[in-house]
Formats: C-alpha cells, structure tokens, sequence
C-alpha cells in the first residue's frame, strides 16, 4: 500500500544537506568564485584553516587574500586560468604560502559555468598534495644524484629488460670499456658483444635462475658475479667481473635484471683466477677483506693501507706453522725437572719413536 504523496518508482529526493555535509568532511576544500561581473568567493567548504591558515570567513570577504599568499611563480598561472578570459576547465597545481609559512601543494580541479543571469562562475574542489610532492621531489633528487653517480664512476651499470631482452639502461662509462657508445649497445640484440656459444649460455643461465628466484629457492637480491671474456670494439680481448641480481617492478611486475661490470683483465693478469675463486668465496660480495690482490678496497684507497699495516701484527700472533724439534723439547724436559733429578709430568710431551721403528725408517725398511 502506498501513501497519497509517494510516486511510485521514484525515490524521495533530499534536500541536499548531506551532500554538503558529505564533501565538507572528506578533507577537500570546496569553492565557488564567480569571475563575471565582478570577482568574489561565493562558497567556500572544507578544511581552509587548515590550508591558508585564515578562515572561510575571511576569504569570502576579499579575494585578493587568496592571491596574496600565492607564490610568485605561479600566479601567472591563476591569472590566466582563474579568469573570465580563460577557456576550458582548470586542471593544475598550485603553490601557496600557509599563514604560519610552510609550503602548501594543492591540486585544483575546477569547471567554467555560465548561469542564467548572465556571470560567470567557477566551481572546484582543491585537494592538499604537500606530501606527495615533497616525496616525488626527494625521490627526484635521489634519482638524479644516483644517476650522476653512475654516470660517473668507472664501472658500468646497465638495466636489462627479461620481457623483451633490451638493454633499457646503460651507463656512458660503456665506452670507456669496450668501445660502443651507449646508444649502440641498446641498438644491439642480446649477447651481440659475445659469441653465440657464450649468448646463448648467458640467457639458459638467467632463465633458470629466474625460475629459482621465482620458486624462493634463490632471494631476490641475492648478487652473483662471473668473468666472462668479451670482445672490445678495437680487437682485443677484455676480462669483464660482473656482478648481478634480479629485480621486480611492484607495480608492473616486470622482472629485470640489473648490472655492475668492471675490467678485471691486469688483475687477472696478476692473479690467478683460482686464487680469485677462492677469496670470493672465502669474503663474499659485501663482506671481503681489502687485499692487496686487486679485490675491491675503500672508495678514499684507505683500506689497502690498513691491510699492509695490520699484516705484521697478524704474523706474530700466528702459531709456528712446524713443532719444535726434538732437541728444543729436550731443553724445555730439562728445565721441568724435579728437585729428586726425575722429569715432572707433562700432559703435552711428545714421546719418543721406539729404536727400532727409527732404524727401518733410515735404512728404507718397511715398519
């Protein structure tokens, strides 16, 4: 049964209040500037305390207010946005000076509107985005500053993409080391500075340690370093240590797998390489001592000083490397001698070999 004053298949429509009260709490704030004939805040909703620092009460009664605390930088942008001459909606960033002095980033969006009586309006909503771009801009700068770096140093780092096997970055220090300029090592398929035996080995290897990375047999950044020889552009043959680890995008998921390769052919010159193995695996990548070998030292060449420095503090507090011969074991039996001429017990005497066992050991003779 319905009532008189219901229409059937149509809800009752609400004053508009909790729409109001709705966007007011969401922490946006909300205005309505009208920009023809004369220019004035008509509506203002939302947190403005918490913006400007002065309150809706006091930007309604002037907007030169609002313009006064705009950085200089953008108010050409306000006046050619926020005005009766300007064309389309407003999509944008804005940069103001709160009332206690700390930075505000608002993004604005807002709509042009002309209403039955002839003025102009524009209606929008400004969102507080100071912690999203001061974040973007420290990520920006440490981005920059890594890649100073990397431009910078001897090593070469690069970036493959394992989705498509492209070379999506490389450091300008790739010239230095084999002759192709940066440029030209992305234009190259994969493996191109290698043989074809050794490419093909190359991807079988990344392939089945991607699967052990993707298994959880093998972490994530894990590195692992090889020596592979490659071929400079001039001719000659150069001994690359690399050392690489996977990485996958959080947001996109691409897996890619990032490099640091280094010229290691006059240390493998000096060096044999089983003498290598065997210090990686003794110091792994991360934790190995500074040698004097040609293994990687401080950044300020202090840690090979330090090295040479401690070896003779090292050397005497290692233990003789052959026991003491019989003759000075008779010295230190002497002086532990009791009082009565007969020998005191000793735990760590090394006894004597039998008569007989030493005679068939001179002459050759089986024991």
């Amino acid at each position: 049964m319905t009532t008189p004053d219901a229409t059937p298949g149509r809800a009752e429509e609400p004053d508009g209040s909790w729409f109001r009260d709705l966007a007011e709490a969401s922490g946006d704030f909300f205005f309505r500037l009208r920009l023809a004939p004369t220019r004035s805040f008509e509506y203002l909703g939302g947190p403005a305390t918490v913006l400007f620092g002065f309150t809706s009460q006091e930007l309604l009664g002037s907007t030169d207010l609002a313009e006064a605390v705009i950085l200089p930088e953008d108010l050409p942008t306000v006046h050619a946005k926020f005005s009766q001459h300007g064309t389309g909606d407003i999509d944008t960033d804005l940069r103001w000076r709160h009332r206690d002095g700390h930075l505000v980033h608002a993004h604005v969006i807002a709509r042009r509107r002309v209403r039955s009586d002839g003025s102009h309006v524009l209606e929008g909503v400004a969102r507080d985005v100071t912690a999203l771009r001061t974040a973007q801009e420290r990520l920006r700068d440490e981005h920059q500053r890594y890649r100073a770096l990397a431009e910078t140093m001897a090593d070469v780092v690069n970036i493959l993409d394992l989705s498509t096997w492209t070379v999506t970055y490389i450091s300008p220090s790739i010239t230095a080391l084999s002759g192709y300029s940066a440029d030209e090592v992305r234009a190259m398929p994969f493996g191109a500075a290698f043989s074809p035996e050794q490419a093909r080995g190359f991807r079988a290897q990344i392939e089945a340690s991607l699967a052990e990375v993707m298994r959880g047999d093998r972490a994530i950044g894990e590195p692992r370093t090889i020596e592979v020889p490659h071929l400079h552009k001039d001719g000659t043959l150069i001994w690359l240590e690399i050392t690489s680890r996977f990485h996958c995008d959080p947001l996109t998921g691409q897996w890619e797998l990032w490099s640091a390769a280094r010229n290691i052919t006059g240390v493998r010159a000096a060096v044999p390489p089983a003498r290598r193995a065997r210090e990686r695996r003794r110091h792994p990548p991360g934790k190995r001592r500074h040698r004097a070998m040609g293994l990687p030292v401080g950044a300020d060449g202090a840690g090979l000083d330090r090295c040479r420095a401690a070896r003779p503090a090292e050397r005497q507090l290692r233990p003789p490397r052959r026991p003491p011969s019989r003759a000075c074991a008779a010295v230190e039996l002497g002086a532990g001698r009791s009082a009565g001429g007969r020998a005191a017990p000793d735990p760590h005497r090394r006894r004597p070999l039998p008569l007989h066992v030493g005679v068939r050991a001179r002459h050759g003779r089986g024991a």
